[in-house]
Protein backbone atom coordinates (compact mmCIF):
# COMPACT_ATOMS: atom_id res chain seq x y z
CA UNK A 1 0.00 0.00 0.00
CA UNK A 2 1.40 3.64 -1.35
CA UNK A 3 1.52 5.85 1.89
CA UNK A 4 -1.72 8.00 1.72
CA UNK A 5 -1.41 11.69 0.53
CA UNK A 6 -2.89 14.29 2.83
CA UNK A 7 -6.54 16.11 2.66
CA UNK A 8 -7.03 17.87 -0.58
CA UNK A 9 -8.99 20.76 1.42
CA UNK A 10 -7.08 21.54 4.43
CA UNK A 11 -3.88 19.30 4.62
CA UNK A 12 -4.75 17.18 7.32
CA UNK A 13 -4.04 13.64 7.76
CA UNK A 14 -6.46 11.09 6.02
CA UNK A 15 -7.29 7.19 7.17
CA UNK A 16 -8.50 4.95 4.98
CA UNK A 17 -11.62 3.25 5.66
CA UNK A 18 -14.13 0.61 5.04
CA UNK A 19 -18.02 2.11 4.88
CA UNK A 20 -21.32 0.53 4.49
CA UNK A 21 -21.28 -2.02 1.34
CA UNK A 22 -17.31 -2.27 1.30
CA UNK A 23 -17.12 1.44 -0.06
CA UNK A 24 -13.62 2.54 0.28
CA UNK A 25 -13.69 6.19 1.97
CA UNK A 26 -10.95 8.10 3.23
CA UNK A 27 -11.41 10.13 6.03
CA UNK A 28 -9.83 13.73 7.18
CA UNK A 29 -8.45 12.94 10.41
CA UNK A 30 -8.69 16.97 11.42
CA UNK A 31 -12.58 17.50 12.48
CA UNK A 32 -11.56 21.38 13.02
CA UNK A 33 -10.35 22.12 10.05
CA UNK A 34 -12.87 19.87 7.65
CA UNK A 35 -13.24 16.64 8.32
CA UNK A 36 -14.25 15.56 4.84
CA UNK A 37 -14.73 12.13 3.75
CA UNK A 38 -14.68 11.06 0.24
CA UNK A 39 -15.40 7.64 -1.24
CA UNK A 40 -14.55 5.83 -4.77
CA UNK A 41 -17.65 3.98 -5.29
CA UNK A 42 -16.26 2.13 -8.37
CA UNK A 43 -16.27 -1.74 -8.91
CA UNK A 44 -12.63 -1.34 -9.28
CA UNK A 45 -11.84 0.21 -5.93
CA UNK A 46 -14.22 -1.78 -4.28
CA UNK A 47 -12.24 -4.79 -5.30
CA UNK A 48 -8.99 -3.78 -5.63
CA UNK A 49 -7.97 -1.06 -2.81
CA UNK A 50 -4.98 -0.40 -3.86
CA UNK A 51 -6.51 1.23 -6.48
CA UNK A 52 -8.46 3.45 -4.60
CA UNK A 53 -5.65 4.55 -2.84
CA UNK A 54 -4.00 5.68 -6.22
CA UNK A 55 -7.09 7.60 -7.12
CA UNK A 56 -7.17 9.23 -3.35
CA UNK A 57 -3.54 10.28 -4.37
CA UNK A 58 -4.23 11.70 -7.91
CA UNK A 59 -3.55 15.24 -8.05
CA UNK A 60 -3.99 15.61 -11.86
CA UNK A 61 -4.08 19.72 -12.00
CA UNK A 62 -1.15 19.82 -9.75
CA UNK A 63 0.75 17.13 -11.72
CA UNK A 64 0.20 19.05 -14.64
CA UNK A 65 0.84 22.35 -13.32
CA UNK A 66 4.79 20.72 -12.07
CA UNK A 67 5.29 18.78 -15.26
CA UNK A 68 4.53 22.62 -17.54
CA UNK A 69 7.26 24.11 -14.62
CA UNK A 70 9.80 20.97 -15.25
CA UNK A 71 9.00 21.90 -18.85
CA UNK A 72 9.94 25.45 -18.13
CA UNK A 73 12.68 25.59 -16.03
CA UNK A 74 14.93 22.65 -18.52
CA UNK A 75 14.08 26.09 -21.44
CA UNK A 76 14.47 28.84 -18.97
CA UNK A 77 18.04 31.19 -19.91
CA UNK A 78 17.95 32.66 -16.33
CA UNK A 79 19.86 31.40 -13.34
CA UNK A 80 17.39 32.65 -10.59
CA UNK A 81 14.40 31.48 -12.55
CA UNK A 82 15.47 27.88 -12.95
CA UNK A 83 16.57 28.18 -8.63
CA UNK A 84 12.69 29.54 -8.49
CA UNK A 85 11.30 27.17 -10.52
CA UNK A 86 12.83 24.55 -9.12
CA UNK A 87 11.51 26.14 -5.13
CA UNK A 88 8.41 25.67 -6.43
CA UNK A 89 8.04 22.53 -8.04
CA UNK A 90 9.39 21.17 -4.67
CA UNK A 91 6.80 22.78 -2.63
CA UNK A 92 4.41 21.04 -4.79
CA UNK A 93 5.66 17.94 -4.67
CA UNK A 94 5.78 18.24 -0.58
CA UNK A 95 2.32 19.70 -0.29
CA UNK A 96 0.23 17.59 -2.62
Amino acid sequence: MEKLKSCPFCGGKVKKRSGFGGIILFECLDKKACGAMISFDSDICNAHPEKADESWNMRKQIDEAIEMLEDYKDNCDFIIDKECIRNVIEELRGRY
